[in-house]
C-alpha cells in the first residue's frame, strides 16, 4: 500500500481541512472492500488496521474511528478494535473502548426518522457521487435544523 496522500493529493488536503472544521473523520478498512476482515486472526486483523492508520497518518489525518466496510464485523476485528480505535461504528450503534455501547440503530423506520431525541447520519463517500442520495441527505438536514450536531468523536467521550 503506497500513501494516497502522493496520488491522491487533493483528497489528502480535503480530509485534513474536514478534521480541522471539527468532521470525525473514521478510517473505513484498509482495502476497503466488503468482508476483507473474514477469515483473519485477531493479529493480523490489528496489522491491517494499523497499516490502514498509517497512510492517515501520513496524509496528516488522526483517525480516532473506524467503520468496517459493509459494516461486516468478525470477532478478531472487534478483538483488535478494543486496543486500537477509540470507537466504531456498527449498524446498531457506537461501541466506545471506554464507555457502554450508544445505541443508535442505521435503520430507522420512515415516521420515526425526525420524531426521537437522536439521529444519526452516516455519510459514505460513495453516497456522494449520487445526486437523488445527496438530494435526499439535504432533506434530512433541513428537517433537522434546532437539533445539535455532533460527531462519533464527541458520542465517545474525550479522547
Amino acid at each position: 500500500m503506497h500513501p494516497f496522500a502522493d496520488s491522491r493529493p487533493e483528497l489528502a488536503v480535503w480530509l485534513t481541512d474536514r478534521a480541522r472544521r471539527g468532521d470525525a473523520v473514521a478510517q473505513l478498512g484498509l482495502e476497503h472492500r466488503c468482508g476483507e476482515f473474514d477469515g483473519m486472526a485477531e493479529p493480523d486483523a490489528r496489522r491491517s488496521l494499523l497499516s490502514g492508520r498509517r497512510l492517515l497518518r501520513l496524509a496528516g489525518v488522526e483517525p480516532h474511528g473506524f467503520v468496517a466496510p459493509g459494516y461486516v464485523y468478525t470477532g478478531a476485528l472487534r478483538a483488535a478494535l478494543r486496543s486500537t480505535f477509540d470507537w466504531w461504528a456498527t449498524m446498531g450503534g457506537v461501541h466506545r473502548r471506554a464507555m457502554p455501547t450508544l445505541r443508535a440503530p442505521l435503520l430507522w423506520p420512515r415516521a420515526m426518522l425526525l420524531a426521537g431525541p437522536l439521529l444519526r447520519l452516516d455519510v459514505h463517500p460513495g453516497d456522494l457521487d449520487r445526486p437523488k442520495q445527496v438530494w435526499a441527505f439535504e432533506q434530512i438536514l433541513r428537517r433537522a435544523r434546532g437539533r445539535e450536531a455532533v460527531t462519533y468523536d464527541d458520542v465517545a467521550g474525550p479522547l
